[in-house]
């Protein structure tokens, strides 16, 4: 091994077995701008030919199959992935695939600060062609989450993730698990984020208390109830304009769902709570 600037090859320099390498090496002349520095023919097949992309050496001959020297279309594919950094994958990719290559991932930005594209040349080989973008932006508050995030600690996380999902429409954002155990995990409820997890030695099981601004209270009440929750108040308009019902879930945790469905203004509540008192 060696990292001279006079050595004609890089440490590591890939060795492509195809089906047809002359026409190989055109295609990646017209289309990856390789250039060609040596062939040697043998007979109708080329032996050995090498090819720079870039500063890096591509290596290529034909098949041999009475060596056991097979491409990937003999194979069934290739495990191998090629990557090249190039300064437009847009215009690589846009090239590749009117020359004959499959785009098998379209060029993309990904949140590691890079754009890609993944293609399958026309003999087999995968190559991905990547460049540096600007370092996304990253939101001090990340979508969905706001001021405050209930974080719900159980025992039975996953059991509590179910309830929330039959209860509640839940819909799963993340999660982290092994097994059945979850370390911690996200979902939505409507445009909200709730967190949970299993109880551990460090952190044991918690009850908490949960609001819920929702569009039918009643609706979602029977869902709670048919999905193992306990009532806690069945739905009823209050005085100060909400309809509002309450269920705790098989952990204890208690949920209070309300809709509104009147405005009401602060002298007309205390009036009101006023009577009530009353009464």
């Amino acid at each position: 091994m060696t990292d001279s600037p006079e050595s004609p090859h890089d440490a590591v320099t890939p060795y492509l077995i195809i089906q047809g390498a002359a026409a190989a090496i055109d295609f990646y002349k017209k289309n990856f701008g390789a250039v060609e520095k040596m062939r040697m023919e043998d007979g109708a097949r080329i032996g050995h030919a090498e090819l720079r992309i870039g500063k890096s050496a591509i290596m290529l001959a034909d098949e041999y199959p009475e060596n056991k020297l097979v491409g990937p279309r003999a194979l069934g594919g290739s495990p191998v992935r090629l990557l090249v950094e190039t300064r437009d994958v847009d215009a690589v990719a846009k090239r590749a695939s009117a020359g004959g290559a499959k785009i098998l991932q379209p060029p993309t930005d990904q949140p590691y600060g890079e754009r890609n594209a993944k293609l399958e040349d026309p003999f087999g080989h995968v190559w991905i062609f990547s460049s540096p973008v600007g370092k996304p932006k990253v939101q001090p508050v990340p979508e969905g989450l706001h001021t405050v995030t209930p974080y719900l600690i159980v025992q039975g996380a996953a059991k509590l993730l179910t309830f929330l999902q039959k209860s509640f429409g839940a819909r799963e954002k993340y999660k982290f698990a092994d097994g059945d155990r979850i370390h911690h995990a996200e979902v939505w409820i409507g445009d909200s984020v709730v967190m949970l997890a299993d109880a551990n030695d460090q952190w044991g099981p918690m009850r908490t208390n949960i609001n819920l601004a929702v569009e039918d209270c009643d609706a979602m009440y029977k869902a709670a109830i048919a999905a193992g929750g306990k009532s806690l108040r069945e739905p009823a308009t209050q005085f100060y304009g909400d309809r509002t019902g309450g269920v705790e879930d098989p952990f204890g945790n208690h949920w209070w769902m309300s809709t509104h469905v009147e405005d009401v203004s602060p002298e007309e509540i205390e009036r009101r709570a006023a009577a009530a008192q009353r009464k």
